[in-house]
């Protein structure tokens, strides 16, 4: 009867060793193929995870050459999730702003252009004006040549009949003179 308990608890000892060694090996198995396919999920995850990352900074370079090319109104996707998401906003901040300054500055060009174009038209009225003026002083200036050339000879010729007028005088006196002194002989 020992005997036959001592190979019962072998026979036992051994089917449960078969079973530890075949849950063991299942197991084993189990893991490596959880391993195999953690590692395949692991490698697809980097690939797509790196080809979306590539594409969002590709994304992002795009936009930064539209921005360079003179494109203000160009925007990115602010939706994105992380450092990615952050730099879309802070983009789409950078370039409204740039299109906002801007417009204010093609606002002001149009402003100093208009201006510009007022003043030159007043700068030629008053180029015209000064002429003009120029001209009436120069015919001023003829007029007064004239109007003393007159006045001098007028000057001349009341001097020369200032002359002649005290010459008259004398004669006429020399010959009241004259024409007394006859009455007087006479007398």
């Amino acid at each position: 009867r020992l005997n036959q308990l001592v190979n019962y608890d072998l026979a036992l000892n051994k089917q449960a060793s078969d079973e530890i060694h075949s849950t063991l090996q299942t197991a084993f198995t189990f893991l490596t193929i959880l391993f195999i396919a953690g590692s395949v999920i692991g490698v697809f995850v980097a690939i797509v995870s790196s080809k979306t990352i590539i594409m969002m900074i590709e994304n992002l370079r795009n936009n930064f050459y539209k921005l360079e090319a003179g494109d203000l109104t160009t925007r990115m996707d602010e939706s994105l999730k992380g450092e990615i998401g952050e730099i879309a906003v802070i983009f789409n901040t950078f370039s409204a702003a740039m299109h906002s300054r801007t417009k204010e500055i093609i606002s002001y060009v149009d402003i100093l252009n208009h201006n510009a174009h007022e003043l030159r038209r007043i700068a030629n009225s008053t180029t015209d004006g000064v002429t003009l003026q120029h001209q009436d002083t120069d015919s001023i200036a003829s007029a007064m040549n004239e109007v003393v050339a007159t006045v001098t000879e007028i000057a001349n010729s009341a001097a020369l009949a200032a002359s002649e007028a005290k010459a008259a005088q004398v004669a006429s006196d020399e010959g009241s003179e004259i024409g007394r002194a006859s009455c007087r002989e006479r007398v």
